[in-house]
This record gives structure tokens, C-alpha cells and sequence, in this order.
């Protein structure tokens, strides 16, 4: 009886005489093991050559396939919303939060808001306008909600002994952030700013608290930056 020379098995009998493996992919995985080093090197040599072509051809298998995406969804647009009318609103709104956390998603969507501000800001003003009593009560809604943390956070914190202890300067980007502009619109006015935000868990103690410029303190937004060097120090 004849034995595979790769997974050391009976050989069929329907093979031919001369057959050293039992099936041709155990004959190629018996000599990748056997050559490794020497298949790892020839793969490197032939994606170096071959690389603009593969990438080029991968781009232009993605367009199309977006290209058709697009026409399928135009020809079919009323249908598809249809569908999407008539699916469970919880579920639609779990698929529509999983599909925008994937990271490819993320940067897109950001890369987007990036090129388009000026068309978010009409695009916004304009949902205000034609909702405002909706837009009043996510307003009050959200200021109720913070207002309630830090009323029940257990301990004061005083913005002045903050401000004075950061020097009056802001913690995110360093500039000065004037007395005089205390409590005015300008975009160096301090600021009091949670470290980590009161939307994701922070508490509202000295020690997550900062002094920041009106600039950054909005374009900050729920995103944990700042001097955490307090809270280690506190640690």
C-alpha cells in the first residue's frame, strides 16, 4: 500500500502508479511546508511587481461596483424606501448605529462633515427653523439633564479657583484666556470644561475640571482631551 508523503494517508487505489500525494492540494501544501521561506519570498517578488496593477485593478472593481450600487438604488429608490418604512423603527435604528461604528464608515461620514461644513450649517438652521418646538425640547432636554448631574455630583466646584489654578490659560491648545473675557462671547473667554465629558461618565469634581478657551471648549465636544494630569495626580 502506498502512504502520502504529505498527510502520511492510504493512497486511492484509482490513483496512478507514480502519485506521491493523495490529492493535489495536499501535494501543495506539503511543498509550501517544505519551501516556505522560498514561496514567501517569490510572493513578495511577484505582489512588488505586479502591486500598481493588483491596486488599480482593485479600485476599478470598487467603483464599478458602487457605480452599480448607485443605479440599482435611483431605479429602485421608491421601493427601497418602502421597505425601509415598513421595518421595525428599533431595529432600523440599531442597524443604522452598528453600521455607522464601523471604522471605515466613521472616517468617511468624517472626511464628509469635514468638506461640507457649510452645507451642515444651512442644513441644520433650516431643521430648526421648520422644528423648532422639537429642537426646544432636545435644548432643554440635554441643559435639564447636565444641570441635574452636577447638582447631584455631591461637591462644588468653583470655575474662579480653577481658572486661577490653570494659570488662566486654556489646557487644550495654551493660550491665554484674559479675566476681562469672563463670562463673554469671544473665542479666548475661559471657560469651565469636564476633562471627561458629563455625556460618556465624568463627574463634575476639581479634579475633571479644567480651564479652556471658548474655541476649544466647543470644538471639543463629548471627546476626552485635556490635562489628565490632574486626575493622576489626585490618584
Amino acid at each position: 500500500m502506498r502512504r502520502c508523503r504529505g498527510c502520511d494517508t492510504t493512497i486511492p487505489s484509482d490513483k496512478r502508479r507514480t502519485a506521491a500525494y493523495c490529492s493535489k492540494a495536499c501535494g501543495k501544501a506539503h511543498y509550501q511546508h517544505r519551501h516556505a521561506e522560498w514561496s514567501r519570498e517569490a510572493n513578495r517578488r511577484s505582489y512588488a511587481k505586479h502591486r500598481t496593477t493588483r491596486l488599480a485593478a482593485r479600485a476599478t472593481k470598487a467603483a464599478r461596483r458602487q457605480a452599480y450600487n448607485r443605479a440599482y438604488r435611483a431605479k429602485h429608490l421608491e421601493r427601497l424606501r418602502e421597505q425601509d418604512r415598513q421595518r421595525d423603527p428599533r431595529k432600523r435604528r440599531e442597524h443604522m448605529r452598528a453600521y455607522n461604528q464601523r471604522p471605515e464608515i466613521k472616517a468617511r461620514n468624517a472626511e464628509w462633515r469635514r468638506r461640507n461644513r457649510a452645507r451642515l450649517s444651512i442644513l441644520y438652521q433650516g431643521w430648526i427653523a421648520a422644528n423648532r418646538e422639537r429642537a426646544r425640547e432636545h435644548w432643554l432636554r440635554s441643559t435639564h439633564r447636565r444641570r441635574q448631574i452636577i447638582k447631584t455630583a455631591g461637591s462644588a466646584v468653583d470655575r474662579i479657583d480653577t481658572f486661577e489654578r490653570d494659570g488662566w490659560r486654556c489646557q487644550l491648545c495654551g493660550c491665554k484666556t484674559p479675566k476681562t473675557l469672563l463670562s463673554k462671547i469671544a473665542p479666548t473667554a475661559p471657560t469651565l470644561d469636564h476633562i471627561i465629558p458629563l455625556s460618556v461618565g465624568g463627574l463634575h469634581t476639581a479634579d475633571n475640571v479644567q480651564c479652556a478657551c471658548l474655541r476649544c471648549n466647543c470644538s471639543k465636544g463629548a471627546r476626552v482631551l485635556g490635562q489628565l494630569r490632574l486626575g493622576l495626580k489626585a490618584e
